[in-house]
């Protein structure tokens, strides 16, 4: 089976949002005529019911339908549109092998966001079409679509390899970085690397002896003195069956301000 992973906005409706555009959708008959394959919803439009209904509504003015949407992710705001992708495939692969359905052998996400670039977007780089914001689903783009689909076919072992190379983009877990320990990559540097310039969080470690608490190794630490160590100092002074925190996460506060940045 071909799928087309299909967006609304910057490919179907692109002159006034919440519009679509029919010679765009003719544009996209035409690639389902000359490949016969079939279509998912992976556009934002599927978030809600009303737009759902639209989508199917005007897809059937040129006699089209999709079969299905991609699982929502953990937050819209979030990009891992590549993500939710796989997480279809993942899902529709495992059915296919218990009821003996057809696989998925080709299919093209088409988008005018740059998936690549996101989470999980490694994995579409040979099955990714980009579309203008302004200008949508051309035929030139519809040709690029048809190499993809009409092209080889994906390994029989595909989504194995994508579970084995991050497992995250099917269990629907966080991704390697999160809001909590995520810094630019131009800014990491090595924990014993002593950079004056960065004011960043402190990640400390309890400590059972005498000394400087422990900076975790591999993250990024701020100059200035070592903070104190947080909690007890050693285990036995813990409350009987009180779990340990292994980490900490504080930010240094200037004197005379807490740590909401009001003076005191």
């Amino acid at each position: 089976m071909k799928v087309i992973f299909l967006d609304i906005d910057g490919v179907l409706c692109c002159r006034q949002p919440g519009v679509i555009q029919q010679p765009l959708t003719q544009n996209l008959k035409a690639l389902v005529e000359r490949t016969g394959a079939r279509i998912v919803l992976s556009s934002d439009w599927r978030r809600m019911r009303e737009g759902r209904v639209e989508v199917q509504r005007q897809l059937a003015v040129c006699g089209l339908d999709f079969i299905g949407c991609t699982p929502l992710s953990r937050s819209r705001y979030v990009a891992e549109r590549p993500a939710e992708i796989l997480k279809w495939m993942h899902t529709y692969h495992t059915r296919a092998k218990k009821e003996g359905l057809e696989p998925v052998t080709h299919f093209v996400a088409i988008d005018d966001r740059d998936l690549p670039t996101e989470f999980g977007g490694i994995h579409l780089r040979q099955h990714f079409c980009l579309t203008k914001l302004r200008i949508g689903l051309t035929m030139e783009r519809v040709e690029a679509c048809v190499r993809v689909l009409n092209g080889p076919a994906l390994p029989p072992d595909f989504m194995e390899l994508v579970a084995h190379a991050n497992p995250a983009l099917i269990t629907g877990g966080r991704p390697a970085y999160s809001s909590r320990n995520w810094v630019p990559p131009k800014l990491r540097v090595p924990a014993d690397t002593a950079h004056p310039s960065l004011h960043l969080p402190r990640l400390i470690t309890p400590s059972a002896g005498p000394g400087p608490a422990l900076q975790a190794p591999g993250l990024l630490c701020g100059a200035g003195p070592a903070l104190p160590r947080m909690g007890p100092s050693s285990p036995s002074a813990r409350p009987p069956g009180s779990p340990g925190v292994p980490y900490v996460l504080k930010r240094p506060s200037p004197a005379g301000m807490n740590r909401f940045g009001a003076r005191y």
